[in-house]
């Protein structure tokens, strides 16, 4: 379980894979999901055999409460499927929860001094997801990325998000780092340097981030380190506190002087302003959220579904300040829980709250001798609890939290783990034992053979599960892998990709991934460009079946309807005269389930004009028009509607 854990921790926070879908979650998840769910099926193994039994602790009751919540929401969501095999920007749901269960039960049965390593393996992991941001923001990222965050308001500076994918999900392990290594650089004598320039590079590296939940973050979970450092060492950590305050100056100043004053001062103004800047359409989604918890307020819309029901509660606020940018979180953990889990999930959450307060408590009073290691990961996670409540904590943050609970638990238990073999080994009475019980190995060995096999039968059992998460993982990669081969090798003009390689990679990924609408859309996407670029209207059956069978798939998508209402056009265009009024119906359908997306009435306006319908058309535009009147396509398609709307009066007959 030890390695399973430990390879979780560095992989949820080190690994992606280009050429996917989405490249940084999903690979994390499926880490999580693969080893956490072999530490949970360990731990059952463990507990229908007849070693010991650990004893259950209140954190244990909390993770179950929230495992048997997140059952219920699942069962409940407005999209099981969803919340069960996660989306695809996300990977959240049952799946990840089970994984991130399995991998608290499987840190919860380390030894104490297991932990040590544990917390160093995630902080070294840490520092090279932050050298790698650190080249990105001094601007020598080798590698040419594309949809990247940037911050305009001193100047372009792209937002550095190293192997995370996103800044501000690089800064919540960042924050978290640099809480956790504080400790370590004013208690290891040995090493003292090592940490404090981790430190140091953790803590420059969230500053450039930009994440203002993650400043907040940081400056938590050290005055919490701070504070127990100097409870625990005294008069030696609080010498050591005017240092810790110098170093960070220096460090202030080393960022000024590379460069980054300007745009850390446009950042921070905009803390002091909550109503400026991103902070506009951070606090619109959260009304979006409160709206979904309103909705469905004992369990919510279900893991995972967040961005499936976003567009039906959202504000025209929001599009007036992100136009048609579609959030799968809601930039809270407490408001995303509450919206997707309900009031059953806070109080799960309150639940998994109270018994980690009391498991940091039993560790802090048995931990004398590691009790450095237990304010790392104190910090740590007080670090991303702050963050986490203007943000979301991604696969790794939840990973990191889930191991710093159960270590926490272990670093409370008894001194040491001692296995069945080394008790044997022991006892002076099994010593006495061993060469009768040798003596009798030849004779009994049959037996002893098979009583071992039985041994082994509910290990071989607990393993299955997680065979089948694996498989399940893989082939949604490979799946989300196909979908973006199939659109990369879509032709964009005449004579331009390979038709036939795209429409083989499509195909692949609907095989891959039946159960899943996403391969089904992009599917139709490829084919579009297709039929566009050889001109054909072949390619729009197998789109149309496509487009029809995501429907079936997830029938709340209001994408996945403007998917087929965009085939029904292009069936329009080539000439069949029943397919506008198809495309219509699908176009109302996603306007009801996106009832402020004006890109569904633009799109729709568009191709009415194109096809000599612009007076129906124009109702469209000005309803565009009314809700966001700053959009200059919306105007320039009134005036083309009312050019050809007139056009047509004057071409009509008179009577």
């Amino acid at each position: 379980m030890r390695l399973c854990v430990r390879a979780a921790v560095v992989g949820s926070i080190l690994l992606f894979l280009p050429g996917l879908l989405e490249q940084f979650e999903a690979p994390k998840a499926a880490v999580v999901r693969i080893l956490g769910i072999a530490a949970l099926a360990a731990t059952t193994a463990g507990l229908t055999s007849k070693r010991p039994r650990p004893q259950w602790i209140p954190l244990d009751a909390g993770v179950l409460a929230w495992l048997l919540v997140e059952l219920l929401a699942t069962l409940a969501s407005v999209s099981p499927r969803i919340s069960f095999f996660g989306d695809t920007k996300q990977s959240e749901g049952l799946l990840t929860s089970l994984g991130l269960a399995g991998l608290y039960f499987g840190a919860r049965a380390a030894a104490r001094a297991e932990t040590r390593g544990t917390l160093a393996l995630a902080l070294a992991a840490a520092a090279v997801a932050a050298l790698y941001a650190a080249l990105q923001a001094l601007g020598v990222d080798p590698t040419a990325w594309a949809h990247i965050a940037t911050y305009e308001r001193a100047g372009p500076f792209m937002r550095p998000f190293g192997t995370l994918g996103h800044p501000n999900v690089l800064g919540i392990v960042t924050a978290a780092a640099t809480a956790s290594a504080l400790p370590l650089a004013m208690d290891d004598q040995e090493r003292r340097w090592v940490w404090a320039g981790l430190a140091a590079l953790f803590g420059a590296v969230t500053a450039v981030t930009l994440s203002r939940g993650a400043w907040l973050g940081a400056l938590a979970g050290a005055g919490v380190a701070l504070a127990l450092i100097a409870r625990e060492r005294g008069a030696g950590a609080r010498r050591a506190a005017p240092w810790i305050g110098g170093a960070g100056v220096v460090l202030a100043i080393g960022l000024v002087l590379a460069g980054f004053g300007p745009t850390l001062v446009h950042r921070l103004q905009e803390i002091l302003h909550p109503g400026s800047g991103s902070a506009r359409s951070r606090l619109e989604i959260w009304r979006v959220a409160w709206r979904a918890w309103h909705s469905r307020p004992w369990l919510g819309v279900g893991p995972d579904a967040f961005e499936l029901v976003f567009q039906r509660f959202q504000t025209p606020e929001y599009w007036r300040f992100e136009w048609a940018t579609v959030p799968a979180h809601a930039h809270s953990i407490f408001l995303h829980a509450l919206a997707t889990r309900g009031l059953a999930g806070l109080l799960a959450g309150a639940v998994l709250l109270a018994g980690w307060l009391l498991a940091a408590r039993e560790a802090w009073r048995r931990g004398a001798q590691d009790r450095t290691i237990v304010v790392s990961w104190m910090a740590g996670v007080a670090a991303m609890a702050v963050a986490g409540g203007f943000g979301a904590l991604g696969i790794s943050g939840a990973a990191w939290m889930a191991v710093a609970a159960g270590s926490l638990v272990a670093l409370g238990s008894a001194e040491g783990t001692t296995t069945p073999a080394r008790a044997a080994a022991s006892s002076p009475r099994k010593r006495g034992e061993t060469r009768g019980a040798a003596a009798a190995g030849e004779k009994h060995a049959p037996r002893i053979a098979s009583l071992a096999a039985r041994g082994r039968a509910p290990q071989v059992a607990a393993a299955i599960p997680a065979l089948l998460v694996a498989a399940l993982s893989i082939a949604q990669l490979l799946a989300s892998r196909s979908a973006f081969e199939a659109l990369d090798w879509a032709p964009r003009g005449p004579g331009d990709g390979d038709p036939a390689r795209a429409r083989r990679a499509a195909d692949r990924a609907t095989r891959l991934a039946p159960w899943d609408d996403q391969p089904q859309y992009y599917r139709a996407q490829a084919l579009l460009r297709v039929a566009a670029a050889a001109g054909s209207t072949e390619p729009l059956d197998p789109a149309e079946t496509s487009a029809r069978r995501a429907i079936a798939l997830e029938p709340r998508r209001a994408l996945d309807h403007q998917c087929l209402g965009t085939v029904l056009l292009a069936r329009a265009r080539a000439g069949d005269p029943a397919a506008l009024a198809a495309a219509r119906a699908a176009f109302d359908r996603a306007t009801a389930l996106a009832p402020y997306n004006a890109l569904l009435w633009l799109q729709l306006a568009d191709a009415e004009i194109a096809l000599g319908h612009p007076a129906e058309a124009l109702p469209r535009i000005r309803r565009a028009l009314a809700l966001y009147p700053d959009v200059e396509i919306a105007r320039q398609m009134l005036e083309r509607a009312q050019a050809a709307a007139e056009a047509r009066s004057r071409a009509a007959p008179p009577g």
